[in-house]
């Protein structure tokens, strides 16, 4: 028997449940993406570690509270119309 690889894509990553891609998770990745590259690269050139202004972790967590109000709004009227 053959042994099953669990790979998850990019793509698995910024979409929704239910297969829509999101623009606030796709935000979201870019931005984290964007604080590890640069911490790296200051890390490496200036031997300190960064420091992450409060109002991007701000902005991070509203972009995926605003993903998961959306996505249960949209759960809600689903259930709705069902009925």
């Amino acid at each position: 028997m053959g042994r099953r690889k669990n790979n998850i894509s990019l793509i698995d990553i910024i979409k929704e449940p239910y297969g829509k891609l999101s623009f606030s998770r796709f935000s979201g990745f870019i931005l984290i993406l964007h604080y590890i590259f640069s911490s790296i690269y200051i890390l490496m050139h200036k031997g300190e570690i960064p420091e992450i202004p409060t109002n991007h972790i701000i902005l991070i967590a509203s972009l995926y509270g605003a993903n998961k109000i959306v996505s249960r709004i949209g759960d809600v009227i689903k259930n709705i119309t069902e009925k």
